[in-house]
């Protein structure tokens, strides 16, 4: 209102100096003042949503999503991922939205398939480019299939190209926003962190976990996490990987059921879980048998924090959290 009223007065006043001048040139400049009016309005008024940097965190089953606009297209859901070294879109997506961008074709294995925990899915299409997302702007690989439903961005890959000092990614999980901000927007001094030992494709960051289960078993180990936005768990074992982790510590692995009763797979529930100084109580890890991962023992997942939040620090290689 403010801004409004700056510029009604900076048009209104120099009328009544006009009002005594050539007609001719009363009404050219006038016309000339109201288009700047209008412009300016347009600019104040409406948000500029192509230069978003904070977005709303969305949440459903323990996965996040964003809203924003990609390519020029407003109002696209986007699958808030890190666990993922490319950009996963299904091929009607990337159609329509994807379809003017210079992108450079990538020549993949005619059996590839994109491995998660769940399912296998087959890629259609492998490319590597620049994609506007929002304010920010991913630059890599990008897988196409047909089957994926959401389009899944490791937003640890953004990059803020118009304000190179915004290289902190901040999730706060309390207030539901993902912000790209400078390091001066946080106090980082108060805050307890991971050290990452490789950012890319995925960040893995090495801590200790102490575990204690509910039949007075409990252990610890030094090792490598994946931080992974899109698993939906606090945290994940990796069978190969942990499997004498919890034979010598005699933790009980039972089977894990989804809502219906059925058995979907093993895992264990965790009295007491802490990893760095970040502890969560009564929670069930699941145990996944991929084998793609060399040394990481789990995946910690965003609801390992729900109650906090976390910054990405790639420049300094740390994770913080509180």
């Amino acid at each position: 209102l403010n801004k409004f009223l700056k510029f009604a007065f900076i048009t209104i006043g120099p009328v009544f100096y006009y009002l005594f001048t050539d007609s001719k040139k009363l009404i050219e400049k006038m016309c000339m003042r109201v288009f700047v009016i209008i412009a300016a309005l347009f600019f104040i008024c409406i948000p500029d949503v192509c230069c978003q940097t904070s977005f709303k965190l969305a949440s459903r089953d323990g996965h996040y999503f964003i809203t924003t606009t990609v390519n020029g297209v407003p109002d696209t859901e986007i699958f808030v991922e890190s666990g993922c070294s490319a950009l996963l879109i299904n091929k009607t997506d990337f159609e329509k939205l994807f379809a003017t961008l210079n992108l450079e074709k990538v020549e993949i294995d005619a059996n590839y398939k994109l491995l998660t925990d769940k399912a296998s899915y087959e890629v259609v299409n492998a490319c590597k480019g620049r994609v506007p997302i929002g304010g920010l702007l991913y630059d890599g690989l990008i897988l196409v299939t047909a089957e994926l439903e959401n389009i899944a961005v490791p937003v640890h890959l953004l990059k803020n190209d118009t304000d190179r000092s915004a290289t902190l990614i901040q999730l706060d999980f309390k207030k539901k926003i993902l912000s790209f901000v400078c390091c001066d927007d946080v106090d980082v001094d108060r805050l307890n962190f991971y050290r990452i030992v490789r950012y890319a494709p995925s960040p893995i960051f090495e801590a200790k976990l102490e575990l204690s289960d509910t039949y007075g078993h409990h252990g610890d180990i030094v090792g490598c996490w994946i931080f992974d936005l899109g698993c939906g768990s606090p945290l994940f074992f990796l069978r190969k990987n942990i499997a004498p982790f919890i034979k010598d510590n005699r933790f009980k692995v039972l089977p894990s059921k989804d809502k219906s009763g059925s058995i979907i797979g093993q895992g264990l529930f965790a009295q007491y879980c802490k990893i760095g100084e970040q502890k969560v109580t009564g929670i069930s890890i699941g145990i996944t048998n991929r084998t793609w991962e060399k040394f990481e023992l789990g995946c910690v997942g965003p609801s390992f924090f729900s109650k906090g939040y976390i910054v990405l620090d790639p420049e300094r290689g740390l994770i913080y959290y509180k």
